[in-house]
Order: structure tokens, then sequence, then C-alpha cells
């Protein structure tokens, strides 16, 4: 995968297609292990790239199954805008581990700008240094900053912790004039996604702890708690997803039959001759009324007169029309009809 750019130099000027997320080889890091700062090695290899991607991979299936947010790369290691979404771990050799992604508008200005020059990743690290693979928790996969914590990493680079069995987290130097480091965070356990203080006062953590209360749990809850109320929280969101389709459906199909109605009840009234068929108008109005309130379309168009045939031929009255007809006869006209009655 060498063809994958990492430099703004080498895509002509324009973000690159990854980011260089570790150097090859074995190297001595400073970064923050556990919540304390530390200089430890790191061994980067192909291995480290693969559990990495694996990682990756198993985040991407709880995102698409709606049971997690999104990763991100973010900037300086604060939760807030993201500059990058991972989309997947490469292995080049002789360069070592790129990160290949999405830019979002902020992330692109950054790095063609010149505003950050590398990418600081998170991840977990065994006590041999091995690299064991991502965060499993929150969704800091790494940063764009300026003090990265491989100092042999190429240009343009380790923040948060928690442990998992004997495996360290591993997140990079900060500079002390963007965000201090963190010696006096809270204990590791507690470490999470968001910092509501930085460099004095610890982390407050908006994973587990969040999750807890927005699920009714109790604080006590573990993490097979947690995805189980997840796991139901997204079933019944595909409960509700098929209710309301249904429910889409009967609508439509009421209204289809709400307008077969109204045509018919226009059409009545066209062939009783309240209404005149060339009346558009009015042959509308009497539809989006019925639509409305059939039973006030019956009232407002029932009062309408209806025009009934004529018995009469050239002024005639036939004998049995009735008294509006006649009404409406000349004097002569009338007095005939008697006469012929």
């Amino acid at each position: 995968m060498s063809e994958v750019t990492t430099k703004v130099s080498e895509a002509g000027g324009h973000a690159p297609d990854g980011l260089m997320y570790m150097p090859e080889g074995v190297h001595e890091i400073s970064a923050t292990f556990n919540g304390k700062a530390a200089t430890k090695k790191v061994v980067v290899d192909e291995a480290a790239c693969a559990r990495l991607q694996s990682d990756l991979e198993r985040i991407w299936e709880k995102v698409e199954a709606g049971l997690r947010a999104r990763p991100c790369v973010y900037f300086n290691h604060v939760s807030g805008p993201v500059a990058m979404v991972p989309k997947r771990f490469h292995w080049v050799p002789g360069k070592g581990v790129v990160l290949e992604g999405e830019w979002t508008a902020a992330g692109r200005e950054a790095v063609e700008g010149g505003s950050y020059a590398y990418c600081s990743p998170c991840f977990r690290r065994s006590e041999s240094g091995r690299v064991m693979g991502l965060l499993m928790q929150g969704v800091e996969v790494g940063s764009l900053v300026n003090d990265p914590a491989f100092e042999r990493i190429e240009c343009i680079a380790a923040a948060r912790c928690v442990p998992e069995d004997e495996e360290e987290v591993c997140c990079a130097r900060f500079a002390p004039d963007v965000y201090p480091p963190r010696g006096d965070v809270a204990p590791a356990g507690n470490c999470g996604d968001n910092a509501d203080t930085a460099g004095g006062g610890g982390i407050k953590t908006m994973d587990e702890n969040k999750l807890k209360t927005l699920l009714g749990l109790p604080a006590d809850a573990d993490s097979a708690a947690i995805e189980a109320a997840l796991q139901k929280a997204a079933g019944a969101g595909k409960k509700l997803e098929a209710v309301e389709a249904e429910l889409a459906t009967m609508k439509k199909k009421e209204h289809e039959h709400k307008e077969k109605a109204a045509g018919a009840f226009a059409d009545g009234l066209v062939k009783k001759g309240v209404i005149a068929p060339q009346d558009k108008e009015k042959v509308a109005a009497a539809k989006n009324l019925y639509m409305q309130s059939p039973a006030d379309a019956e009232v407002v168009f029932g009062a309408l007169p209806e025009k009934k045939e004529e018995a009469a031929v050239a002024g005639k009255v036939h004998p049995e029309a009735d008294g509006a007809a006649r009404a409406d006869m000349s004097v002569m006209d009338h007095l005939m009809a008697e006469f012929e009655a």
C-alpha cells in the first residue's frame, strides 16, 4: 500500500490519503501510560498493524449496529471537532502503520494550511512493548498534534488510558501550552473519552458512566449489562422503525380511500346538477372539503339547490312539473297549462 500518500507534499499540496500512524521499528517514546507520564519501549511491526485493523473493524461493526459512536481523529487529544474519520490501517514496509480515512473540512484545512504536522496515536501496549490494538472505550483513535510521542516519525502524529488485563493504554507527550501533561489525572479505570478538565481535577468520563445514566442502569452495572441494554435499545429501535413503516402504509391507504370517496362525492354533485361539470374550481373545492370533513361537505353542498331536468318544451310545462317550475312561467303559459290539464 505504498501508494497511499501521507504527506501534503506528496499530494500536491492537498490533504494526503492517510496519516503516518506509527513508524516501523522499536522506539522509546515519551507518553502517558495508564494516565502517568513515562518513557517506554514500543514495538511497531506488521503484527501491530493487523491488531489495530482488527480492532477498528470490530468498532465499525458496533457503529453500524447502532451500539456506539463512530471512531475519530481529534485535535490535540481534546474531545471536540473531528479532523478525520478513520477507515482502515495499512502496513507499508520501510515506513510503518498508515491510517487511511476521510478528512473533515476542519482536518483538511489544518493539514493543508500547516497548522498541524503529525499524527499522535492512542493504543494499547503489552508489558513487552508490543502494540496490542486500539482503545475499545471512547472514540479516539488518535489526534493531530505538533509535539509527537515518536521522535522518529514522518512529518504530517499518545493521550488517554484504560487498562485492559496486563496491557497499557498509551498516549502522546503533550505540548504544555496546548494540553498540559496529566500526571494528576483520575485513576486509569476512570479515564474516558472526554476531558472535563485539563491538567487539574482529572478527567470525568462520558463513556460508561454516562451510558449507565442514559440507559437507566445502576452505578455498579458492568460492561456486559451495558452492552445488553444497548442491544435491547437497538432492538426496540428496529421495532419502532417497523411500526412507523406500517403506520405510514396505513396512512397512505387511508389517504387514497379518502381521495376516492371525495371524487365520488364530487361526481355525485355534478350528476345532481349542484355543480356544473365545467366548473372545475367548485369540483375541486368539493373534493378538498370532503377530504377534510365529509360531514361539513354534506352540509355545505347539500344546501345548494339541485338543477332538475325541465319537463317543458318551448315554454310549455308538463302537468307534472313542480311548483318552482310553475312560478317561473309567464301568466299566459300558466293559464294554458291549467286549461290543457
